[in-house]
């Protein structure tokens, strides 16, 4: 990486910490940099001591710094639109956000529901903290997880056990509504991947931080086919989670991709045929990024503009 694109990177991040409030360590512990890095980089040193050996700082971090604060080193082909699933989500976020309240945000699979906590967060990086629930997370995965992002010294317990460390992670919680008069909130993303221990889990962070927090669940329609699957197995704990999370539920809209899609054609510039194409084969945004992007960069990189003819050979598609 070229120094004047570490030098960019670190200036953005400064910025980006000093409007948002935050100290030094803050921004080390949400951008995942490790923070004698940090230092350094803040102090324009772009090296470190390695056994006594100055050392460069490896680029990865400085594209963790980057991605962190939204400063954009690289040519950026891809160009999001604040499109109608965007803005429900957007709202719904800075609602819980505002008021403390429980709120469960579906939308379907390619709706930009990534694109949106993303752009949230960036915005307000001060008490949120987004948790993506991995298929592969078992419940103290999750709770290890938050416990790190809320700086909460699990070995000052008395016991490691799952109920003492979700009892000091309510008590975060609610010293910092107290202390900072805020509405800390809790994203969790992928929430289809929720097992039951998880939901037991937060109906009782529900009963206990509610006055003091907000808590979103967002995710697939799988979250709520799970959920009446379980309710119709008389799996108990599930009808108190449903009732507490009904009245906060935000169903986004659906794509209509021959309206919807339009946008994304018109910034890109691309041809009629090309958008009709595309139109056909992709089924969401996240589809439609994933056959128009590498398209893009193919056709920046092949100098040449980009065209169905050209997409359809990228591709293998036959040609009209």
């Amino acid at each position: 990486m070229l120094q004047e694109s570490k030098k960019l990177i670190t200036e953005a991040a400064q910025k980006y910490m000093t409007d948002n409030g935050m100290s030094q360590n803050e921004a080390a512990k949400q951008s995942g940099v490790n923070a004698g890095y940090l230092s350094a980089m803040f102090h324009g040193k772009f090296t470190t001591k390695v056994q006594g050996k100055d050392t460069p700082i490896g680029d990865k971090w400085f594209i963790k710094l980057a991605e962190w604060c939204g400063c954009k080193f690289t040519k950026q082909y891809w160009k999001n639109i604040a499109t109608p699933q965007f803005l429900e989500g957007i709202n719904a976020l800075e609602v819980a956000k505002t008021v403390n309240k429980a709120t469960m945000i579906i939308g379907s699979t390619g709706a930009g529901k990534t694109n949106f906590i993303d752009a949230f967060i960036k915005k307000n990086p001060q008490y949120t903290y987004r948790i993506t629930i991995s298929s592969l997370y078992r419940l103290n995965d999750v709770i290890n997880e938050l416990g790190d992002k809320l700086s909460v010294d699990f070995n000052n317990g008395t016991r490691a056990t799952s109920k003492v460390k979700v009892d000091m992670i309510i008590d975060k919680l609610i010293n910092i509504n107290l202390n900072y008069n805020v509405v800390p909130l809790v994203i969790f993303d992928e929430g289809e991947n929720t097992k039951m221990p998880l939901l037991n889990m937060l109906k009782a962070l529900y009963d206990k931080v509610i006055p003091y927090c907000s808590i979103a669940i967002i995710g697939t329609d799988q979250l709520l086919h799970k959920l009446q699957k379980l309710r119709r197995n008389s799996i108990d704990a599930v009808p108190q989670f449903a009732r507490r999370f009904k009245a906060g539920t935000i169903m986004l809209s659906e794509i209509n991709k021959y309206t919807d899609f339009k946008p994304f054609f018109k910034l890109h510039n691309i041809e009629d045929g090309l958008a009709q194409l595309l139109t056909n084969i992709a089924d969401n945004y996240g589809e439609l990024k994933d056959y128009l992007e590498p398209a893009l960069v193919y056709a920046d990189k092949k100098q040449q503009s980009l065209t169905e003819q050209l997409f359809r050979i990228m591709y293998n598609m036959p040609k009209r």
